[in-house]
């Protein structure tokens, strides 16, 4: 059994001595296992790491370095593949987007539970809690009752990771609300090991528990949460070794830094599998049969600096007690004199600083071009609803002189101003507006300022001036995709597609393959409706990518604006396969069931639309009129009363009020309708339906006199040109 926790620091564990801590399951399996000290992430974001954890390799030869920036290669060999590969059944639920299939993390897994909640909120922000996490391997164990194969479950937990909440049981019994949390995450963790227990004996299940990153609180060395820098609150992490038949006593390591690189090397030592040579993860099961291994040295980095702000990368390697962070201005700490990392001895032991910066420069000569795939374009939004914003990457930014660390102030200013600009007020955006001038005046390279500058000046209306902004930006970093390419909406929101289109094209002979420019184009043409040109284009980009599910997608939904239903289809549905919603694509799909005369299948595909975009009133207006079709009166009165709570609108009151009494509750029909009945002009199928409801409920002449009411309006109406 694999456990990652998300966003869990080390020192916040019982078993790592927190004594407000309410983690029995936890420390219980610590006290029957190795517990390294000394433990470190690989990144401090979430994808990366686990992409390390289940690969046994850095980041440097998988090829994931932030959060968005690549998938899974399929030629990477997961820890699910080496057992599945051994006669194992295999297992994940995970909670989060960026452990989704997105990222070709479900690599030899069986089952692959990552679906979402679909209801509040912004999807991409949504996560699942841990009961849920665990009911799907509950559900998966129930399952395999009867067999006698062996198992791998991965367990992902999301639940500590901002934004902080926690079931009202544990908010009671835990003042600290990141308590709370580890404490609900535990118990469903001990939920989990019972019901493994009523399938398999409890002497014969190895457990590993690990973290992929830790948080920082109280802006702790300027980090307000998690990914830009590699101090040891947000690095250093927890990890445990619980072996099958448990140990009489608990191991601790806590001379050597150890690294959740090394969890699919030591899943199969504690096996009893063969390691497969040439990984940098190292096998530590030996610590859980009374050895040990020379493995010291854990490598980590941080890219997101370099993306957002084109400083140089955080690199860092921790050795023993040691740590060192080989940045322009470099930082060695004394992890056990000095654990706060608030003395640097880069001037006074130089002989320990060159015999770590040696180990991490060794890490990099290994370094390797990765063939991964691009994430879609689509799933760039996906990851800013979580907080991660990415920039340009600059290929040469280890180069730069600029340590982030010594730009703590540049940093602050755009995570607050991004932050005020959530709220939504014109004074904020109005202050966002000028601290990001002051920016770009003391640090012009940092496209992200400049694409904020000009999304306040839009939102305060003043659309000349947000492109003149862009202009300026481009004139800066005329090789800024991300400023082009925004550029580029801009201008088609301001009405002027032709131009816009011409900056998506630039950006496509600077980038001839930029998924989000040809994806942009395509977007673009269509506006002009230019639709034939689009699909043209689009179908020879899939001539040399017949597997782009972005592009295939987009082709499909102009193609039903066309007309051209017979060809459309097989292009909507093959970009369902990679799991990404598009919007309009199941809109698509359920215009063309309905005119194949498929009700079903329509009402579903609209459904699906909307869960993931909420916002369409038409697809719901559509879905409802589907579902009234189908006498399934008390969905169709859901989607209305979804209406009607965004918008007034007395018809859709009137419909909302008809499947209501169709389901034959007058009374809840009436009081529905009334506002409808109270407009200054009523239409004639509300005053019908009044009629309906009073002769339902036995006041014949009132039916009558409403019913005449209804006729006289219907008159009206056809006279009114």
């Amino acid at each position: 059994v694999l456990i990652t926790m998300d966003t869990t620091r080390a020192d916040r564990l019982g078993a790592y001595g927190h004594t407000a801590a309410g983690t029995p399951t936890i420390d219980g399996l610590a006290a029957e296992g190795t517990r390294f000290d000394r433990a470190y992430a690989t990144v401090p974001l979430t994808t990366p790491s686990h992409a390390s954890m289940l690969s046994g390799l850095y980041p440097t030869r998988h090829g994931i370095h932030t959060n968005g920036d690549a998938i899974l290669s399929d030629e990477v060999t997961t820890l699910a593949e080496h057992l599945k590969g051994a006669g194992y059944r295999t297992a994940a639920s995970v909670s989060a987007f960026v452990t989704t299939r997105v990222w070709n993390l479900d690599q030899g897994f069986d089952t692959y539970a990552d679906e979402l909640p679909r209801a509040g909120g912004n999807r991409w922000g949504r996560e699942r809690p841990a009961e849920e996490v665990v009911d799907d391997l509950v559900t998966f164990l129930e399952g395999e009752a009867d067999t006698e194969d062996p198992l791998f479950l991965w367990a992902h937990f999301y639940d500590p990771h901002h934004p902080h909440e926690a079931p009202p049981e544990f908010t009671d019994a835990f003042p600290d609300i990141y308590d709370a949390e580890i404490a609900s995450m535990d118990a469903q963790i001990g939920r989990l090991k019972a019901a493994l227990a009523r399938v398999r004996p409890e002497d014969n299940t190895a457990w590993i528990l690990v973290a992929d990153h830790g948080e920082a609180f109280n802006n702790e060395h300027g980090e307000l949460s998690h990914g830009l820098f590699l101090y040891d609150e947000v690095m250093r992490i927890p990890f445990i070794l619980r072996p099958p038949a448990g140990l009489a006593a608990a191991v601790q390591v806590s001379d050597r830094a150890v690294s959740n690189v090394d969890v699919m090397p030591s899943a199969l030592g504690m096996l009893g599998l063969a390691v497969p040579p040439g990984l940098d993860g190292h096998d530590l099961s030996p610590f859980t049969r009374g050895g040990q291994t020379d493995r010291d040295g854990a490598y980590m980095e941080a890219r997101t600096v370099s993306e957002r702000f084109g400083y140089h990368p955080e690199i860092a390697y921790a050795m023993g007690h040691h740590k060192l962070m080989d940045t322009p201005n470099p930082h060695l700490y004394d992890l056990r004199a000095d654990p706060a990392e608030a003395t640097n001895l880069i001037a006074t032991d130089p002989a320990r600083a060159e015999e770590l910066r040696r180990a991490l420069s060794a890490v990099l000569a290994e370094a390797v071009e990765v063939e991964g795939s691009a994430p879609a374009p689509e799933v760039f939004e996906q990851l800013a609803a979580l907080g991660y914003i990415g920039g340009d990457l600059d290929e040469d930014a280890e180069s730069s002189t600029i340590d982030a660390k010594d730009r703590l102030k540049t940093i602050y200013a755009l995570e607050a101003t991004r932050s005020s600009m959530k709220q939504g007020d014109t004074a904020a955006v109005e202050a966002a507006v000028r601290t990001y001038r002051e920016i770009i005046e003391r640090e012009p390279q940092i496209s992200e300022a400049a694409v904020g500058l000009a999304n306040a000046l839009t939102r305060l209306d003043r659309d000349a001036e947000a492109l003149q902004v862009y202009e300026e930006a481009l004139e800066r970093n005329p090789d800024s995709t991300v400023i082009a390419s925004n550029y580029a909406n801009a201008l088609a929101s301001a009405g002027r597609h032709d131009d816009g289109l011409a900056q998506m094209e630039r950006v496509l002979a600077q980038v001839p393959g930029d998924e989000q420019a040809r994806v942009g184009t395509l977007k673009m043409l269509a506006d002009l409706r230019r639709e034939p040109e689009a699909v043209a284009r689009g179908k020879v980009w899939l001539g040399t990518d017949p597997d782009n599910t972005a592009i295939q997608a987009h082709v499909g939904v102009i193609m039903v604006k066309l007309g051209q239903v017979a060809e459309a289809e097989p292009h909507l549905r093959a970009s369902l396969t990679d799991g990404i919603p598009r919007q309009f694509v199941h809109r698509s799909l359920g215009t063309l069931a309905i005119r194949a005369n498929q009700p079903e299948a329509a009402a579903e595909h609209f459904a699906k639309e909307l869960n993931a975009f909420p916002k369409q009133d038409t697809t719901r207006r559509t879905l409802a009129k589907t579902l009234m079709g189908l006498e399934r009166w008390e969905e169709a009165a859901a989607e209305y009363a979804v209406l009607l709570a965004a918008k007034p609108d007395p018809m859709a009151r009137t419909a909302w009020a008809q499947a209501v009494f169709n389901a034959g509750d007058y009374s809840r029909a009436a009081e529905v309708l009334a506002p409808a009945l109270k407009v200054p002009q009523v239409r004639a199928q509300s005053w019908l339906l009044q009629a309906n409801i009073l002769d339902k409920q036995g006041n014949r002449e009132a039916a009558v006199a409403t019913f005449k009411r209804a006729t006289a309006a219907r008159e009206a109406e056809r006279s009114t040109p």
